[in-house]
């Protein structure tokens, strides 16, 4: 996987020498994520939660031409997992360990302001993937409110492989200060394809019945991201 890595970082800097006139960038992001699982219940109590995360990442990024981009990097993310009732105001979450997300990118600059405020619409593929999952996660409690107590238990299900795609949609808006350097924020919504975790639930209300539900995710997330970037290409340009 550290090929993988290196070699979608290094095609970006080999492209750097092709599109010689154009610039390249290495810069960092941070966003605030939101993991989103759906919800399956055989009951009416399960509910979704938000799931709230930071992650952070390098990426580099050449341009193509004077409107078009390309990009790929690494990030680090921890994934969040979780579920609530909807009659008591409890919310069961917990985190993985970090995941690695490579995402490539496309993206275009759209003018706003005398090329110093531009606006980002951006398409990408990521690859991720998930640590070894190397525990049982069984899980049980208790929770009580005036007219009701839930008895559950949870189930972390091992997914068939660690390895999984997301497509990425977003927007956003970059500021130029100098020649070299660019502030960005951006609104990102990542999709997935597979089942990436799942929660098997169960659990009893007062004296009723077991009820069986699932928590499932396919790794998708939104995010609101802020980062800097920095003309690195200008090092070897004014040589």
């Amino acid at each position: 996987m550290k090929r993988r890595i290196l070699l979608s970082l290094f095609i970006l800097l080999l492209a750097g020498n092709t599109f010689a006139q154009n610039k390249t960038y290495f810069g960092f992001e941070f966003s605030l994520a939101n993991d989103i699982f759906k919800i399956r219940d055989n009951g009416d109590y399960l509910k979704p939660i938000s799931l709230y995360n930071f992650q952070g990442g390098v990426h580099l990024r050449q341009e193509v031409s004077k409107y078009f981009f390309i990009e790929a990097g690494v990030t680090l993310k921890t994934y969040q997992e979780g579920y609530g009732f909807r009659t008591i105001p409890y919310e069961a979450s917990s985190s993985s360990e970090n995941s690695w997300l490579i995402p490539l990118r496309f993206g275009a600059n759209v003018n706003l302001y005398k090329h110093r405020i531009n606006l980002v619409p951006i398409v990408g593929y990521t690859f991720g993937i998930n640590p070894p999952l190397n525990f049982s996660g069984f899980g049980y409690g208790t929770q009580r409110s005036t007219t009701s107590t839930i008895y559950y238990t949870e189930t972390d299900v091992p997914v068939a492989s660690r390895f999984f795609s997301l497509l990425q949609l977003g927007i956003g808006l970059e500021f130029k200060v100098s020649n070299g350097l660019l502030f960005t924020a951006s609104a990102n919504d990542y999709k997935g394809f597979q089942t990436t975790d799942q929660l098997e639930i169960s659990y009893v209300v007062n004296s009723s019945p077991v009820v069986t539900g699932t928590a499932t995710s396919k790794g998708d997330f939104w995010c609101v991201s802020t980062g800097v970037k920095y003309a690195i290409s200008n090092f070897w340009k004014k040589r």
